[in-house]
């Protein structure tokens, strides 16, 4: 992101240079200027004056003085063709910036005895003489060098250009001008537009102040290039114009002071580097009470005063205006702050300090500022963007984490509603076999098996509840040891002696290393679930084995009966929590049992799988004998 920001900036400077770095011959070959503190001398009278070398721009501040500007211009280096015809062809004294400067008058004293060919802000655009984004006039070749003057004065800065080209030069000047502002202008309006769009999915209120900010350096840019004063041209009064584009200058250095305010809130910042933020925002409704009252000059003056002074403040605040260690996951690290700071208030003091007259200046200063308004934008629109993928994500996480805690909490609801239901069902049974025993008048002795049986059975549900919980839980722990397989089925079967028939097949002194509680509860509800829902009177079949496969030894302990009142289990949810094939609640149950004794042999490194052969429920258990699977 920040790569191709850096790409976009050098691209911007480039741009800005683009206006003024056209090869065209300048035809001025000396400039020199005189300070009119009074305002009130004729042409006359000042052009005897002590005059002083001036550089490539004029640049004295914010001054009520007049400034005059003495221009020697040789028409021989201008490119013209020496001839008669030289007093028929034109020059052009182009004065940057198109903006900001109220009154420029021309003398030609070799030429025209004219003092009033005026331009500026306070006149129509009509008034110059050469239409451009500038205000220009036009002069003679003529035929050898000599003086014209300049007389400017201003309620905003002092900051003036002059050149003076010919025709054909001049053309392709402006153009190469135009072309620049223009790709200049699109780039801001396409860095609005982002940063709108991004506001009307989000309405973030950063992101309205950062469209606010944008929108307004949009039409500074548009006052500092000239379209806004060619603009109101046609339907407003020049002195309404150049007051109105007063307005936006003050109002952009609000706008900036506003963004940056809400922008290091996201920082916690510091409450007395707010009070800065707001105090030069509150410049904003002073300065234009004072524009309003005839005092622009000093509203000018202390606009670019006061976004100096922010200038400073920003490249401070990294280091003491925000609590960095409160911050989780800042946008931007301290340095990288500091960096665009620095780069930005770089460029904006090449047009602020010569706008206030601290030195003259160069060919770049009238719109530098112009690269601050836009390279800031990208950065920060790339920095808004950043922020608003990366709270989108945010949000998606939060709802998909808050469907996940709901789904469950549904789930555990269901579980809880399950288990209930099978506890309060299960529980039915020998609960009222205990209350027919103990309330009868007969003898205890009659009902003493079945008393045991349900006591029996309710211990087995409370136990694989106990079990349920421990693999819910991730609670279970295992201790391995030798074990004798035919040992293990052995008193398991003498436990349903009288109540089932075995048939049992395999190899004595067979033994598994696993752990022998846990591997006696899978074969006791294997046993169970035969004895209790095998067909009466056929034999339960255990077989037992070993085989190899591969080079590990295996053991396979298989278990089969005939299916009695209960049917075939559903192959597809017979090891499902709480699954009972429909017709097995004819038996106290807790659905629980296939579920544990899978869940204990994928803990014991053994495979538990239902294989229904021949009309037979049959379940294999194989495990490896060394207990490693």
């Amino acid at each position: 992101m920040f790569k191709g920001a850096l790409t976009l900036i050098t691209f911007v400077l480039l741009l800005v240079g683009a206006p003024t770095s056209f090869a065209a011959t300048d035809c001025v070959i000396n400039r020199a200027y005189f300070e009119d503190k009074t305002a009130q001398m004729t042409f006359e009278q000042a052009k005897d004056q002590t005059y002083k070398p001036a550089g490539v721009m004029l640049a004295e501040g914010f001054s009520g003085s007049a400034f005059w500007l003495r221009l020697e211009i040789d028409p021989a280096i201008c490119g013209g063709v020496d001839g008669a015809n030289r007093l028929e062809r034109d020059l052009i004294v182009r004065i940057q910036p198109g903006c900001f400067l109220d009154e420029i008058q021309l003398f030609d004293p070799a030429y025209s005895k004219s003092n009033n060919r005026i331009v500026g802000d306070q006149y129509a655009w009509d008034a110059n003489e050469y239409p451009s984004l500038n205000f220009n006039f036009k002069i003679p070749e003529g035929v050898a060098s000599r003086y014209i003057w300049l007389r400017m004065q201003t309620t905003s800065t002092s900051l003036m250009r002059v050149q003076v080209f010919n025709t054909q030069d001049i053309t392709a000047v402006d153009r190469t001008q135009e072309f620049g502002f223009a790709l200049y202008i699109s780039l801001l309006a396409i860095v609005f537009l982002w940063a709108l769009g991004i506001w009307v999915i989000d309405r973030d209120r950063l992101v309205g102040v950062f469209v606010i900010n944008q929108f307004a350096a949009l039409i500074h840019a548009s006052v500092v290039m000239g379209y806004f004063k060619i603009f109101l041209s046609p339907y407003v009064d020049p002195q309404l114009s150049d007051l109105l584009s007063s307005v936006v200058i003050l109002f952009f250095a609000f706008a900036i002071a506003m963004f940056h305010f809400n922008f290091y809130h996201q920082f916690d910042s510091k409450k007395w580097f707010n009070a800065i933020f707001i105090g030069c925002m509150c410049l904003f409704p002073i300065n234009l009470l004072l524009l309003f009252t005839d005092k622009a000059r000093l509203a000018l003056n202390i606009n670019l005063l006061g976004l100096w002074t922010l200038s400073f403040v920003l490249l401070f605040i990294p280091f003491f205006g925000i609590n960095w260690q409160k911050l989780n996951k800042p946008i931007l690290s301290k340095y990288m702050l500091l960096a665009v700071y620095l780069i930005s208030n770089l460029l904006g003091w090449l047009n602020l300090l010569p706008a206030l007259g601290y030195f003259s200046g160069n060919a770049f200063t009238p719109y530098t500022g112009l690269a601050y308004g836009l390279i800031t934008g990208v950065v920060f629109l790339m920095l808004l963007q950043h922020r608003y993928r990366t709270t989108q994500e945010e949000k998606i996480f939060e709802v998909s984490q808050a469907n996940a805690n709901a789904q469950f909490e549904k789930e555990r609801r269901e579980e809880q509603g399950k288990f209930l239901t099978m506890l309060t069902h299960e529980l039915k049974t020998p609960l009222s076999v205990l209350r027919m025993g103990f309330n009868s008048r007969e003898s205890f002795d009659k009902f003493e098996g079945h008393i045991d049986q349900a006591i029996m059975d309710m211990n087995n549900i409370v136990e694989r509840c106990v079990m349920a919980d421990k693999f819910d839980g991730r609670a279970l722990s295992i201790t391995k040891e030798p074990c004798d397989i035919k040992q293990v089925v052995n008193e398991i079967s003498q436990i349903y002696e009288g109540r089932a028939v075995f048939l049992i097949q395999g190899p004595a002194n067979l033994i598994v290393n696993t752990d022998a509680h846990l591997f006696r509860t899978v074969l006791v509800n294997l046993i169970d679930n035969a004895a209790k829902y095998g067909k009466e009177g056929m034999p339960i079949e255990i077989d037992f084995s070993s085989h190899a496969i591969g080079d590990q030894p295996w053991i396979c302990v298989s278990v089969a009966n005939y299916p009695g009142n209960a049917g075939m289990p559903d192959d597809k949810q017979v090891f499902s929590k709480y699954y009972r094939a429909p017709k097995a609640y004819e038996k106290t149950g807790s659905g629980l049992g296939l579920y544990l004794i899978q869940n204990i042999s994928a803990a014991l490194g053994a495979q538990l799988a239902y294989k229904p052969d021949l009309g037979k429920v049959i379940f294999s258990l194989k495990m490896p004998i060394n207990g490693d699977s």
